[in-house]
């Protein structure tokens, strides 16, 4: 969206400048008169006075209407200041719709993950497959983001030339509205090899069963698997991954039927999914999903580099 650029200030023309001049050249003109009248004995008659008295009052009209032009030219200049901020104003109305409609789209694409179990049962979950543009996207948290339609500023004059209550409402008019506050904030999952969350254990723990839980709820275990690499100490945190459909493995059995994917080292993983990640390539980012290939993702909190406890013994039942 471009921007209309703010009305320059008023500038004098050479025209008002000898206008202005004029009146000067008049009294100069008359006093010169005046004095030859005197001096040569002219003045002793009334008559002869009426013609200075004509061009004093010729030269306070002109004078007059200077003072009027001036006027005319500050009301002309208070008319485009208030046209142009009456301009910024309708046009915020239309951005800040702009900026409504953006904040509805993206609460609907990844709603607050509180709101997750209203979709449960609905058309929504599950609904999107490889070839869909959020495929694997999802939601980390809120912060800014440019408005959708952009702002762009117009090019303009020198700053001393242009109106500057018009000028510094169009900068903060910019400066305002080009970014929106607080909109749902997404990544791609599968434009980075491995995502880390640090910080406080307990907030990055929370941040991750969010993530984990949009997952789940947008696609199903066919374009979709999970699995979990944890210890003793953080077994109990991740024990409800376990009946997750997207967390069963897609052939092993037990006697409690598909085999949990929850693993107490990262060896054990590569140990039971072994043929099913020789069958995919190397990481490279954005790499269109191949049907037929559901994507991995893997969860590691704690849990040893190589054999170790498996974590999934506190509750192999599902």
């Amino acid at each position: 969206m471009s921007l209309q650029a703010p009305p320059d200030i008023p500038r004098a023309t050479p025209g008002n400048l000898l206008m202005k001049l004029l009146p000067l050249v008049m009294v100069a003109a008359m006093i010169g008169m005046v004095a030859l009248m005197f001096g040569s004995g002219m003045a002793r008659s009334p008559m002869a006075l009426v013609f200075p008295l004509m061009m004093m009052v010729s030269m306070i009209g002109m004078l007059a209407n200077g003072g009027r032009g001036g006027g005319a030219k500050t009301a002309e200049a208070n008319e485009d200041r208030k046209d142009y901020l009456r301009y910024l104003d309708t046009l915020r109305s239309d951005v800040a719709e702009t900026g409504s409609a953006q904040r509805r789209a993206l609460e609907w694409t990844h709603p607050d993950p509180a709101l997750l179990w209203t979709l449960v049962g609905t058309v929504r979950m599950w609904e999107r497959r490889t070839t869909d543009a959020d495929f694997c996207h999802v939601r980390v948290g809120r912060g800014g983001q440019r408005l959708a339609t952009k702002l762009i500023a117009p090019e303009t004059g020198p700053i001393e030339d242009l109106e500057p209550v018009a000028a510094v409402s169009l900068r903060r008019f910019v400066r305002a509205h080009s970014v929106v506050p607080a909109l749902p904030t997404a990544v791609s999952l599968r434009g980075f090899a491995s995502v880390g969350i640090g910080g406080d254990r307990e907030a990055a723990q929370q941040l991750a069963r969010a993530m984990l839980a949009q997952l789940c709820t947008f696609h199903a275990p066919d374009v979709l698997q999970v699995a979990v690499i944890c210890g003793p100490d953080t077994a109990a945190e991740w024990e409800w991954v376990k009946w997750l459909p997207h967390a069963q493995h897609p052939e092993a059995r037990d006697g409690a039927g598909s085999t949990r994917m929850l693993f107490g080292s990262v060896l054990e993983l590569e140990t039971v999914l072994g043929v099913h990640l020789s069958a995919r390539g190397r990481f490279v980012r954005n790499t269109p999903a191949v049907d037929g290939v559901p994507q991995l993702l893997i969860v590691i909190d704690g849990g040893s580099p190589g054999p170790g406890p498996d974590c999934s013994t506190t509750g192999s039942t599902p």
